[in-house]
């Protein structure tokens, strides 16, 4: 009877301890009492430490248990990457309660990082954690104008807000979303405000390198999502010429599955486009001395990307997902010229008329799976791509009225590509390993017409790419290293060729003071051309010159060492860095002569696509950025000098220098933000045997918020008559050319954009991560 009675009493005492419900609910904030958003926060008893409840603060910082039913002492625990965690213990409670603000600092220092050099950086053994504070997303419009506010935490970074790009080092990096690989389209779309942190490399790893991409990777690790949607419109209408760009983006959770509608397209038709070159022809029996002077040309342009999603979450540790993808593009242009041309001491003018259209569509398929089993993670990933594509390029040289010179290129295009990746990592206490093998096949089929002449090609590539990477940290020193090796194939119609390279990635970063971070980086890479300079179709470039592709082209080799610092001095973040980088076997294009009477192209210039010996470019540059002074203004800038040496032997010999700088300046007042960016000296680039600079960029910008709506204006390309200029110089010892290219009807341009973002619905936990990356190549060349 005295058992019995014992048990009863347990039982009421048990039931009497979880009678009552009640909630627990506050805001986490930081020093300058912005909200915390992505804030960890547990509820657990504190007599065993059970977890009774976890969640994670919201867009305002605000977190709340609901129903908890435990009388007994409970503790609130708050965690935050890079600050320092918060205990709050509740004795003996019983009834809900609001714990208002609670203040978090940020730590100095985190174990197992090499250092933080700035309170919302951390600097991690292959890549740097960022951390936008709510502040930044809170004075920032959309994803492209946060990582502008953000440009004093992202040393290397360009971001242009005209033209909404994003570059590190002058090239496009790797953009992807918890590490799913995807188009830049899509991130212009991510909710500002779901953004937990960014992890930015600002060189390539050795899984990217087998794709020959060494400029960097960007990923936007977002927080939970939500049972219920995600809502992000964008609409820019320029007042001063004919372009329009909209971006419109979905997603819609129930459960454990997410749905997600992405579309965005720019249309834009320009008229005042002018185009001056001149050009000589160097042959052994004459030459010709060509002046082109552009009458104003027309080029259209209209572009659309859409995108569907379904992904599953079976558990925390199972995701299947898969993409559909769909891309139409069109462009139309027409070129007019003046022609003055002097051949043989006889002078002459002509009117040149150039078309190209194209029109393309490529739908991709991605499909997804993804399975962790404690410390270990295995990723599957399949992708396939179809693109249909029309090409027409026609010229017209009219002498006369009664005499022309007309030819009219025509390919018909049908590319597929198909590639798979699998990827296992395995985390040990002190470093952890990725082993990854992609396999991918691109076939092309070019049916080429010229003149009513028809000719068919077809092209093939394999590659096969294995890799591993280790990285980890000893003591202060952070290391990630990386070996690989590819495998390619490629065919065209008469026969094969086959190269077998390595690929080596390494990085170290060493803490040499509190607040400096020493950086060192290398990478071998090497790459194959694209499928079109396989080709050994012959095709018409004009009256009298022709061109051509060699499938006796070696892979191109890429060295990369670069030493980097960066200190923290105060609110100035300082970047210093020093690189050395070559290029062996680069792709180029020789223009020859033929003085062979019994060739085909007697009398003709063609250019080949062949090998040269070696581009070697040394880079010297400081980037200077300030934390926000007076809590209103950031400004940066970036100073840098570049050194090439372009060698092709007894073909081609040329070195020149560059130094280049930009200045920028970010303001913030109340719900008002001001950007702008002025390039006083612009950056060359080396494509080919083309060296290029452009006119720079010259735009101001203001937003004004209210709630989820944002309205703004911005002004670009300010004070020329020649917006957009490039100018090149191609080196050749046959056809040396100088080029002016500028869009006169960009000049001064006002842009009006309109955006739209809301979240609603309850959170819940998710991850979606994927490995796909690759694109189709097409085999086509249209750009002659």
């Amino acid at each position: 009877m005295n058992r019995i009675v014992f048990i009863l009493t347990l039982i009421y005492a048990n039931a009497n301890a979880y009678a009552n419900a009640y909630n627990i609910s506050g805001r986490v904030v930081d020093d300058d009492r912005s909200p915390l958003i992505g804030a960890v926060v547990g509820a657990s008893t504190i007599a065993s430490d059970s977890l009774l409840s976890q969640v994670t603060t919201d867009s305002e910082g605000k977190f709340i248990f609901k129903n908890i039913r435990y009388n007994g002492d409970v503790a609130v625990k708050i965690s935050c990457v890079g600050c320092n965690p918060i205990t709050i213990e509740m004795k003996d409670n019983k009834q809900s309660v609001d714990l208002g603000a609670v203040l978090m600092s940020y730590k100095t220092k985190i174990l197992d990082e090499v250092v933080v050099v700035a309170s919302e950086t951390i600097e991690k053994n292959d890549k740097t954690l960022i951390f936008p504070t709510a502040e930044e997303r809170k004075n920032s419009s959309d994803i492209i104008n946060l990582l502008g506010n953000m440009r004093f935490k992202l040393p290397g970074i360009d971001v242009d807000e005209l033209t909404r790009r994003i570059s590190i080092d002058g090239k496009e990096p790797v953009f992807q979303i918890n590490g799913k690989v995807e188009p830049l389209s899509k991130i212009r779309m991510i909710n500002k405000n779901r953004i937990l942190r960014i992890e930015y490399k600002n060189q390539s790893d050795i899984r990217f390198s087998g794709d020959g991409i060494n400029s960097g990777i960007i990923n936007f690790i977002l927080k939970n999502d939500f049972e219920g949607g995600s809502l992000h419109t964008r609409t820019g209408v320029t007042v001063t010429t004919p372009r329009i760009n909209a971006e419109l983006g979905l997603t819609y959770n129930r459960k454990r599955s997410e749905w997600s509608l992405n579309y965005d397209n720019v249309w834009r038709n320009s008229s005042k486009q002018y185009t001056n070159i001149v050009e000589k022809y160097n042959g052994n029996n004459y030459s010709i001395e060509r002046s082109q002077i552009g009458l104003p040309s027309s080029f259209k342009d209209f572009d659309n990307n859409i995108s569907l999603g379904y992904s599953y979450k079976h558990n925390n540790n199972t995701l299947f997902s898969t993409d559909l993808y769909l891309r139409y593009h069109k462009v139309d242009s027409y070129d007019n010229y003046i022609i003055q041309q002097i051949k043989d001491n006889e002078n002459s003018e002509y009117t040149k008329i150039n078309t190209r259209d194209s029109k393309t569509i490529d739908p991709t398929l991605n499909i997804y799976f993804n399975k962790s089993i404690g410390k270990r993670t295995i990723e599957f990933n399949l992708t396939g791509t179809y693109s249909s594509g029309d090409y027409a390029r026609g010229m017209n040289y009219i002498y006369n009225p009664e005499e022309q010179y007309i030819q009219n290129n025509e390919t018909n295009n049908k590319s597929y590509f198909m590639g798979s990746e699998i990827l296992y990592s395995n985390k040990f206490k002190y470093f952890t390993t990725q082993y990854g093998v992609n396999y991918s096949y691109n076939y092309v089929t070019n049916g080429y017409t010229e003149s009513n002449s028809k000719i068919n090609n077809t092209l093939a590539k394999h590659k096969f790419y294995l890799y591993g990477n280790i990285g980890g940290n000893l003591n202060k020193l952070g290391y990630s290293i990386g070996v690989g090796g590819r495998f390619e194939s490629v065919s065209n119609d008469k026969s094969s060729k086959q190269s077998m390279r390595p690929n080596v990635s390494a990085s170290i970063k060493y803490p040499i003071l509190k607040k400096t971070v020493l950086n060192f980086n290398y990478n071998y890479m090497p790459s194959l051309p694209s499928l079109y300079n396989f080709s050994e179709i012959v095709q018409t470039i004009d009256d009298i010159s022709y061109q051509t592709g060699s499938l006796n082209i070696k892979p191109m080799e890429y060295h990369r060492a670069k030493l980097s610092s960066r200190s923290m001095i105060d609110k100035i973040n300082v970047t210093l860095s020093m690189e050395y980088s070559r290029t062996t076997n680069p792709l180029v294009n020789i223009w020859e002569y033929d003085s062979n009477p019994e060739s085909k192209y007697y009398d003709k210039f063609i250019r080949k696509t062949t090998n040269g010996e070696y581009d070697d470019c040394i880079n010297i540059q400081m980037d200077i950025s300030t934390q926000r002074i007076l809590k209103h203004f950031a400004v940066f800038g970036q100073f840098g000098w570049s050194k090439f040496n372009l060698s092709g032997g007894d073909k081609y010999n040329y070195a020149f220098d560059n130094f280049y700088t930009s200045i920028g300046i970010n303001a913030m007042v109340k719900n008002i933000t001001i950007t702008s960016k002025y390039d006083i000296r612009p950056r060359y680039s080396v494509n080919n045997l083309d060296i290029s600079k452009t006119s720079g960029s010259f735009y101001i910008g203001c937003n004004w918020r209210y709630k989820n709506i944002t309205a703004g204006i911005i002004a670009g390309n300010l004070f020329t008559s020649k917006a957009n200029k490039v100018e090149t110089t191609y080196i050749s010892s046959v056809r040396p050319y100088n080029q002016e290219y500028y869009i006169k009807d960009f000049s001064n341009l006002v842009e009006l954009t309109f955006q739209y973002n809301i979240d609603f619905g309850e959170k819940y936990r998710k991850v979606h991560r994927s490995l796909s990356r690759e694109r189709i190549d097409r085999g086509v060349n249209n750009a002659y």
